[in-house]
């Protein structure tokens, strides 16, 4: 997990690092950065989440990694892929789509009568696809307004060991595969270099 989350500090990184030192190499493309947060919402309640995103702008597509957390049911850490294409003439109106696996939080869960012996949980499929809206706050910065359908899939895998008189004591293996659907309300900040 450490070995993910260092290679992810790199890459949303590179902008700064490649800007920096190389300007002049590409004149019609540039990179940018964006950090949103907000709302999850669905029919299991409202839950907080956020995403940091960082990729190379081609005039009105957008191609980018990011990642972040989402706290919906059960919290997670996403890693995706995005592309994004802005429309008008003044590229106010963007669709987006992001496209990766999310890596679940272990969380312990427990029965009444018994604790589990073994329990582990495995991530899955995640999507964010939606639209926004962009407003301009100068030349390089951007406020972002975003609505979008997500899912994810996560699988919970438990066994149990209940007591007995007689031995070997019976084990019940319990395995929930959860398929997430939802929707997200997000207020986000873009900066272009």
């Amino acid at each position: 997990m450490k070995q993910i989350i260092l290679i992810f500090i790199y890459v949303t990184a590179a902008p700064f690092i490649i800007n920096a030192q190389e300007r002049e190499i590409l004149k019609s493309t540039n990179f940018y950065s964006t950090v949103s947060a907000g709302y999850l919402l669905g029919e299991s309640g409202v839950f907080p989440g956020a995403q940091i995103t960082s990729g190379i702008n081609f005039k009105n597509l957008k191609l980018g990694i990011g990642g972040g957390y989402d706290g919906y049911r059960f919290k997670s850490f996403p890693i995706f892929a995005g592309i994004s294409r802005d429309f008008g003439r003044t590229k106010k109106i963007i669709v987006f789509f992001n496209g990766g696996y999310h890596f679940p939080k272990s969380e312990e869960t427990y029965d009444i009568w018994s604790f589990p012996q073994s329990e582990n949980w495995k991530g899955g499929l995640y999507v964010d696809a939606g639209l926004g809206f962009r407003i301009k706050l100068g030349k390089k910065n951007n406020l972002l307004l975003s609505s979008s359908y997500n899912y994810k899939r996560v699988k919970h895998f438990q066994s149990y060991l209940y007591q007995c008189i007689t031995f070997p004591c019976p084990e019940n293996k319990i395995t929930s595969d959860y398929s997430l659907n939802y929707l997200s309300m997000r207020l986000g900040w873009e900066i272009n270099y």
